[in-house]
């Protein structure tokens, strides 16, 4: 099993939270050249959502239309994350909702697809990862709040991630 260490910038969708996904068009542009020209593996651009009520930006949709318009320079790999709710409290099925928001990866500059999901979520998520793994994405998955949780928690959830196959990249976020 060969290991390396990848950097992934997500600063467009994590910094979305303090500017309601509005970034301008020359700022994207700037940083995305900067984090070409700094060598920096995976960029996260965004969510991946349904509609919502009320004005959010690009990012927090990241539509392929809105990808296909932006000038994505060479290098690094190009991703999305979603929310397991997004999806498994879609009024449709998780294929269906999936087919709703994505295609296939050879028709994407999305290559990877990061899901996050609460430790009450891990449940009903294999599904949503096998769905993506099968239209050809690099698929991580991101367990959210997973500081203070006890070490026995946390293993049994990896361990069920890990049953999927599916899974390419296991994150754990929490605060320090």
């Amino acid at each position: 099993m060969k290991k390396s260490i990848k950097i992934l910038d997500c600063t467009l969708r994590d910094g979305g939270y303090y500017n309601n996904w509005d970034f301008e068009p020359t700022i994207v542009e700037n940083y995305l050249n900067a984090i070409a020209e700094a060598n920096i593996d995976i960029v996260e651009l965004g969510l991946r959502n349904f509609p919502k009520p009320g004005f959010f930006g690009a990012f927090a949709y990241t539509s392929e239309d809105f990808i296909n318009r932006l000038k994505l320079p060479d290098g690094p790999c190009y991703g999305v994350m979603v929310d397991a709710k997004t999806i498994l409290s879609s009024e449709l099925s998780v294929k269906e909702a999936i087919d709703t928001l994505f295609v296939a990866a050879k028709d994407s500059k999305i290559k990877l697809v990061r899901v996050a999901a609460h430790f009450g979520e891990v449940e009903k998520s294999g599904p949503i990862v096998k769905y993506l793994k099968e239209l050809g994405y690099i698929v991580g998955y991101n367990l959210m709040q997973a500081g203070g949780k006890l070490s026995s928690e946390i293993s049994s959830k990896a361990f069920q991630v890990n049953e999927w196959n599916a899974v390419d990249t296991l994150y754990f976020a929490c605060l320090l």
